[in-house]
């Protein structure tokens, strides 16, 4: 039982962590998009 506490926590912190990265990696594109339009208007 609290071997299955302890991944249940382990793969709730992974699937955080994961989405924590994907926003920041989608935040750093947006604002590569956007010094793009920037620089072409």
């Amino acid at each position: 039982m609290n071997a299955h506490v302890l991944v249940v926590g382990l793969y709730k912190f992974m699937r955080m962590s994961m989405t924590y990265e994907y926003q920041l990696h989608h935040f750093h594109i947006k604002k590569l998009f956007q010094k793009e339009e920037f620089l072409s208007d």
